[in-house]
């Protein structure tokens, strides 16, 4: 899938994004409507996460959102990233690592966000967990973790958030920050080119299944080398650089 269409009309109407208040879509593996505040018990624990884009130029994707227990790893530095991750490190697309989620029974609720999330801006996703009616609502918050992830479009295959951040410990209205690193996916080799780059600086190519001239391991990302830098064959200028962390990631209990 490639993302470029949807990141050029969006930008087009960039305005109009900053308007989504908890964006994208949201799923429990139960089936039932889990953002939905009517269908669900008072006695759930509800959170809402923030994400705001702390770069100057790289607008980020649509995230992906993950609620799961403690066994559950979005990913792991050193290791191959799946084809989901894959898919929205390279395109910004995060449909498939959404469905990659849904396949695990450690994962209690996805939220596919909806929207790119400007430079400075932020957007908010509202997350339910249950009761267990057995174990009682601590039970089913002991080992509840989030891990999140959203591309830097203006990469080849840059991505940015956080993976398992343990809530088990949370207070009602209580509010913790987490700054969301900069990771390459280590799936496409780090070219720079028009043709390479899905984002607005250059509307190339998205997704594309071939890992050959790169690590194909998740790494810290070492950051874009630009035109500005003397990469002449690159697409970005020195407005694309980005500093750590280019994400901040506040989690706050509101039930």
């Amino acid at each position: 899938m490639n993302f470029k269409t949807s990141l050029l009309s969006t930008a087009v109407l960039a305005g109009s994004l900053l308007l989504t208040a908890c964006g994208g879509s949201s799923s429990s593996n139960n089936g039932s409507p889990s953002n939905d505040p009517a269908g669900n018990s008072d006695q759930d624990y509800v959170f809402m996460v923030e994400v705001t884009n702390l770069t100057y130029a790289q607008p980020l994707s649509p995230p992906a959102i993950v609620l799961h227990d403690s066994s559950y790893r979005l990913f792991s530095e050193g290791t191959e990233a799946s084809v989901g991750l894959e898919e929205l490190a390279e395109s910004g697309s995060n449909a498939s690592l959404i469905e990659e989620a849904k396949t695990y029974d450690s994962v209690i609720q996805t939220i596919a966000g909806g929207s790119i999330i400007l430079p400075g801006a932020s957007e908010e996703f509202t997350l339910r967990l249950e009761a267990d009616l057995d174990g009682g609502l601590d039970a089913a918050l002991a080992e509840s973790e989030i891990s999140l992830v959203t591309m830097l479009v203006n990469t080849n295959d840059a991505f940015t958030g956080e993976k398992n951040i343990d809530i088990s410990d949370f207070e009602i209205n209580q509010s913790k920050s987490f700054n969301g690193p900069v990771w390459d996916s280590g799936t496409e080799e780090n070219s720079e080119t028009a043709a390479s780059i899905p984002g607005p600086a250059a509307n190339g190519e998205g997704f594309n299944s071939s890992r050959e001239n790169d690590v194909n391991k998740v790494i810290f990302h070492a950051g874009v080398v630009s035109m500005d830098d003397g990469l002449s064959s690159s697409a970005l200028t020195q407005a694309h650089r980005f500093d750590q962390p280019a994400s901040r990631i506040r989690i706050t209990r509101i039930q």
